[in-house]
């Protein structure tokens, strides 16, 4: 299946979806939700060649129940897979990002610690809900 698309002759949009996130309610009866996307050998290859030959690379991750589209810089995610090859001491197959959905706030997007689920390891990238398209034709 292919996910990556090129617009305007320079910039490169790897796009990922999924349909249902988890969800969890906080201490204060609020729910988040929690979608996540892997990124496998192949993807990464992809995304690799893209930084290679477009000035501009974006991550648009699909979130369809809540119809909203997070759109990550490229130069975000690999310093997302950076802390997490960091903490494991190794290089994985696959790496999972997280993305968060609060009412009415921006994404976080995040990696977790081995061995730990709905954890950031390291500081939430902070992703407005505008971005996209907006951030691709800038």
């Amino acid at each position: 299946m292919q996910c990556a698309y090129v617009v305007n002759n320079g910039i490169g949009v790897y796009l990922k979806y999924r349909c249902r996130p988890n969800r969890t309610e906080n201490s204060d009866g609020k729910q988040t939700s929690f979608y996540q996307f892997q990124f496998d050998r192949e993807a990464l290859a992809i995304l690799k060649a893209m930084k290679q030959k477009y000035d501009h690379i974006f991550l648009g991750m699909v979130c369809v129940e809540a119809e909203e589209i997070c759109c990550l810089p490229y130069d975000s995610f690999i310093e997302l897979q950076s802390r997490r090859k960091k903490a494991k001491g190794a290089i994985e197959d696959q790496y999972t990002l997280t993305v968060a959905l609060l009412s009415g706030g921006k994404f976080r997007v995040f990696v977790t610690p081995p061995g730990r689920r709905k954890v950031s390891l390291g500081d939430l990238v902070l992703v407005a809900r505008k971005d996209f398209p907006e951030k691709l034709f800038e």
